[in-house]
């Protein structure tokens, strides 16, 4: 008999766990890298429309703010909307409604901090609200002279003279007698003047207006003045409110584009004017 001794080992899988009081390390999650994807945002923005009555910017709350418009054409009682854009968060906010549907200009008045809209008043005369972008709310002015109602109208405000300049528009079409008088809006004195240039631009509707602040001028361009030719005027117009006068520059251009129902901006860094049609 062989006296050798033998034993079995058993495989791991089959020997009991021993109890262990090491800690468990904790599980660490795969990194995710960064994505480019923006983030969408509300899709709440205002309905189209065939042109807006007015697009403003306020530099103190950095907005963007539309007011009414006109749907589709022949809808001539237009949109009482009043709409904010904020660049930054790329949101639109509905703000209250327009006290009128029909805005014939607007221009922002930075000493008051209110935006100035001339719009569709009695048969005859023109209306004046001023519109306060933090409260939302709207006052009627009723200064006791006001220019005519007409459309087609040019308005901007000279922040050197806290002034708005308005000039131009029409009645109607049909006929179509286009105004050719320049008047200055005072929102700390509730006052509209009429301006007695010694020379002025020949009447017209459907220019844009802005004001440059390196030369301290009112600049105008474009227009109809007689709609059933289709004649324009394709000379710039510079205003000096300080000294009531109107001076024009040729087109060295050689543009022959038609420039009407177009928008135009001042660019100060650059010193330039930017037209869109």
């Amino acid at each position: 008999m062989d006296s050798t001794a033998t034993a079995t080992i058993l495989p791991a899988a089959d020997i009991p766990a021993q109890p262990t009081n090491a800690p468990i390390p904790p599980t660490i999650p795969p990194t995710i890298p960064p994505t480019t994807t923006p983030i969408p945002k509300e899709t709440v923005w205002p309905a189209s429309r065939v042109t807006a009555g007015a697009m403003i910017y306020d530099p103190n709350s950095q907005h963007i703010f539309i007011l009414g418009g006109i749907r589709r054409i022949g809808d001539y009682e237009g949109l009482s909307e009043v709409w904010a854009y904020d660049p930054n968060s790329n949101l639109w906010q509905q703000k209250g409604d327009l006290p009128t549907k029909i805005i014939i200009c607007a221009a922002y008045d930075e000493e008051s901090a209110r935006i100035i809209v001339v719009a569709r008043g009695t048969y005859k005369d023109s209306a004046t609200w001023a519109y306060d972008p933090v409260t939302d709310q709207w006052q009627e002015m009723n200064p006791e002279i006001v220019p005519r109602q007409r459309y087609g109208v040019a308005c901007s405000y000279d922040a050197e003279s806290d002034r708005v300049i308005l000039f131009g528009g029409t009645h109607g079409l049909q006929p179509y007698n286009p105004y050719g008088d320049t008047w200055t809006y005072d929102y700390n004195s509730n006052t509209w003047t009429e301006m007695q240039p010694a020379a002025a631009p020949p009447p017209r509707s459907l220019q844009e207006m802005a004001y440059a602040d390196d030369s301290d001028r009112v600049l105008m361009w474009g227009g109809v003045l007689d709609i059933s030719t289709g004649t324009e005027d394709l000379r710039m117009w510079a205003y000096d409110v300080n000294t009531d006068t109107w001076e024009s520059y040729p087109n060295n251009s050689n543009n022959t584009v038609s420039w009407y129902l177009f928008g135009m901006v001042y660019h100060p860094p650059s010193d330039q004017l930017i037209m869109f049609t």
